[in-house]
């Protein structure tokens, strides 16, 4: 097995990139897995895809305004060099303002999310970690989400959703007050809340009783028919059809 890693380090993972460029189209290396952190993880998502042209185009054609809400820098050319240095004038003024001196950097975020995410929109990601709030009940964390996604459930599927996974007697109660299978069942609501075509779970089963293990398995079977993709890591190993078992252990150097 052959994974291609890249870390974070603003510049220094996008020159990474580069390097994966070559690796990838000029050398002809073939990843079995690709891993990535911080700016890593925003090359990963794109070279995994095989969008290395648009990762390029990103990565090349970013500059002062697609970063910051003010431009910190004088920026300079001269002959065939430019020189740098800092734009006194709007760092003064935003001193003034009380406002970061070098500006906020949320239009990065901006041009992330335009040029890089846009995939995001067929992902439903479920961790290991809760992401439930603990102050709400149930049903709040439920509406919630539907109103986060945009979902178009209705409330008669999510009343029966809640009976199905027998959360029903529960649902005005604070999640602090379930039981760590019971607040796995709520995360699960996500995937039909959310309906996307690709899953994405860290440990799903665990906590579950058989029952609930045995409906999410139904599950996952349904939504594969129907055209969908999951990909999941635990330590349980499902009694499921045509599924793809990647025994990472396997791999590790002895």
């Amino acid at each position: 097995m052959r994974a291609l890693v890249i870390s974070g380090g603003g510049s220094k993972g996008a020159y990474a990139g580069g390097v994966a460029q070559h690796l990838i189209e000029e050398q002809g290396h073939k990843y079995d897995l690709f891993l990535g952190t911080s700016t890593g993880s925003l090359l990963i998502s794109q070279l995994a895809n095989n969008n290395i042209k648009r990762a390029y185009e990103v990565y090349t054609q970013v500059n002062q305004n697609t970063i910051f809400n003010v431009n910190p820098f004088n920026i300079k050319k001269r002959g065939d060099r430019e020189y740098v240095s800092i734009n006194y004038w709007n760092t003064v003024w935003q001193f003034i303002r009380r406002k970061r001196t070098f500006g906020e950097s949320k239009n990065l975020l901006k041009n992330i999310k335009k040029n890089l995410f846009n995939y995001y929109k067929d992902v439903t990601f479920v961790m290991d970690k809760q992401t439930s709030n603990i102050n709400l009940s149930v049903i709040e964390n439920i509406f919630f989400w539907k109103k986060l996604f945009s979902s178009i459930i209705s409330k008669k599927e999510i009343d029966a959703i809640l009976d199905l996974l027998s959360l029903d007697n529960y649902r005005n109660t604070p999640i602090n007050y379930l039981s760590n299978g019971e607040i796995k069942k709520l995360e699960l609501t996500r995937l039909v809340i959310e309906r996307k075509k690709l899953w994405m779970l860290d440990e799903p089963y665990i906590g579950l009783d058989i029952e609930t293990i045995n409906l999410l398995n139904e599950t996952f079977i349904n939504h594969t028919k129907s055209g969908g993709m999951i990909i999941f890591s635990s330590h349980y190993v499902p009694d499921i059809p045509n599924i793809e078992n990647l025994q990472l252990e396997n791999y590790a150097q002895r």
